[in-house]
């Protein structure tokens, strides 16, 4: 038997080598379904799945940004109705202590209702959401109003980017709720609950008439939550279409054809049979005849 050469064995080496990766290149994007395994596969269509999967992380962020700052608004939302609905009791309980038909005991009991609902609102301008105050503004960790109904946040607001738009994820307690002194429900039902206590009924019908412009502004400021959170849901909506047509880019760019993948592994399998088969015989009984 004629003994090959260094040089011939060399190259038989390297045949079967470039045939073997062949086989199991065709067998990994077989089993993975990708054509574009690496970037010498496609040098274009690689550079073009980088940028895609750098954009999908980007809309995958800010998705995950959306799905953090709508619980927010959420709560907003449930405090500014809870606050309506107080509003609202209030005004019946003013229209009640109006009447001179009550004694001064009645309205002492109708005062204790609205130092009760006074309460619950001071209660609420407290809620918090991981750990964060959410009606002091940006001062998060500052309880918004002190013992005496004076506002402690600032007028700052939280904010977001989010699809190429920002959104102010909180409101100043004191839009919420108003200031001791200045204004607002929490205003308004101090100054009411001192008239019913005096039998004042001047006092008692000067605020119910600002009840009624509290209930108003209260509707307004719920309006502005809607309007938000529509807006996150529309941002969540076109964001979640963009990655999906992200998505469907990447298999058009990567996806194998499993037809030709198949037809491909089956015909570099058999190259590479053939090439091991070339070899043994010219080596002999070797490892090669061991190799699969």
């Amino acid at each position: 038997m004629r003994v090959p050469d260094a040089t011939t064995q060399q190259r038989l080496l390297e045949l079967m080598a470039r045939s073997r990766a062949r086989r199991d290149d065709a067998l990994l994007q077989m089993a993975s379904g990708r054509r574009v395994l690496r970037p010498s596969d496609d040098p274009q269509a690689a550079r073009a799945l980088l940028a895609i999967a750098d954009e999908t992380a980007a809309v995958a962020s800010q998705l995950r940004t959306a799905g953090l700052a709508r619980p927010w608004l959420d709560l907003a939302e449930d405090v500014v109705t809870t606050i309506g609905e107080r509003l609202t009791r209030a005004g019946v309980i003013a229209v009640q202590g109006a009447s001179t038909a009550l004694t001064s005991q009645q309205r002492e009991s109708l005062a204790d209702e609205i130092a009760g609902i006074r309460g619950e609102l001071l209660a609420m301008s407290e809620r918090q959401l991981d750990g964060r105050l959410v009606f002091s503004g940006t001062r998060t960790d500052t309880v918004p109003f002190d013992g005496t109904g004076a506002y402690q946040g600032n007028g700052d607001s939280i904010e977001i980017r989010l699809d190429g738009q920002s959104v102010a994820l909180n409101l100043p307690g004191n839009v919420v709720f108003g200031e001791v002194g200045v204004g607002g429900p929490l205003d308004t039902l101090a100054a009411l609950e001192t008239a019913l206590r005096a039998d004042d009924i001047a006092g008692i019908q000067s605020a119910a008439s600002t009840i009624d412009a509290d209930i108003s502004r209260n509707s307004q400021v719920l309006a502005q939550i809607g309007t938000r959170l529509i807006g996150i849901d529309q941002a969540s909506a076109r964001l979640d279409e963009r990655r999906l047509r992200l998505a469907a880019r990447a298999d058009e760019l990567g996806a194998a054809d499993l037809a030709e993948v198949i037809s491909a592994a089956e015909l570099s399998d058999a190259n590479y049979q053939a090439t091991l088969a070339a070899t043994s015989r010219l080596f002999g009984p070797t490892l090669f005849d061991y190799l699969g």
